[in-house]
């Protein structure tokens, strides 16, 4: 279990950078989509067919949220490299959620999100 202070600030600070990621991408997905057709990740546009784009989004939002908390709290409780691997993890996540957000906003896609794509695309033609 981590001990010392400025650890469990590196895994709140990346548990809120999460959060605030994932909500920029909810918000920017639904200014964005206004008909699942328009979602690129295959299961979400099948969630957002059954339930609607703004309660699929602000589910998966809560989801999400339920998630970062439970995994925040085992790395935490959790031995050092767990805590380590959460912090990576969690930042590595937090970037594609931002990149995903600015793409959504700005309607021109980076490295990342054009990779992003390119996995929605293998997914789709699977299904």
């Amino acid at each position: 279990m981590p001990e010392t202070a400025s650890i469990r600030w590196v895994v709140f600070v990346v548990a809120a950078a999460l959060a605030l990621t994932k909500l920029l991408d909810v918000l920017s997905t639904i200014r964005a989509v206004e008909a699942p057709r328009q979602e690129s990740n295959p299961l979400a546009a099948r969630f957002m067919r059954a339930v609607g784009v703004r309660p699929a989004v602000w589910l998966v939002f809560a989801l999400s949220c339920a998630v970062i908390v439970v995994s925040a709290w085992l790395a935490l409780d959790g031995p050092l490299a767990l805590t380590v691997a959460f912090c990576a993890l969690g930042l590595a996540v937090a970037s594609v959620q931002a990149c995903v957000a600015r793409a959504n906003i700005c309607g021109r896609h980076d490295a990342v999100t054009q990779l992003v794509l390119r996995l929605h695309r293998h997914i789709a033609k699977d299904w």
